[in-house]
């Protein structure tokens, strides 16, 4: 398994990977900084075929985060699919969020 990356000031803005018959590459194009660091909100992701360097599928990811006490969690994703010359776009939204109080032992 090959795998390259590009790093932009303090983070990883590229990634690309060959596992057998499947190779992809993720690009970064947003993030959210928070002081603890950064979280990617706009990125891509351009899976081939290895051999042929045929585009098989294209993603766009959009997401969204809030903060929950120390945590950053999602809360919207949006996926941008071009697989086969079809597009489709599926949303998925998180609510009613509520953190776990810790188990004690």
């Amino acid at each position: 398994m090959g795998s390259n990356y590009k790093v932009r000031g303090k983070e990883i803005c590229l990634v690309s990977r060959v596992m057998g018959r499947m190779a992809f590459v993720i690009n970064t194009h947003k993030t959210l900084e928070t002081p603890e660091g950064c979280i990617a909100t706009h990125y891509n992701a351009i899976f081939r075929n290895p051999q042929t360097n045929e585009v098989i599928r294209e993603l766009e990811f959009e997401d969204s985060y809030e903060k929950f006490g120390n945590y950053y969690i999602m809360i919207s994703q949006v996926v941008n699919s071009r697989e086969k010359g079809q597009k489709t776009t599926t949303e998925f939204n998180y609510s009613n969020i509520k953190l776990l109080e810790p188990a004690v032992v």
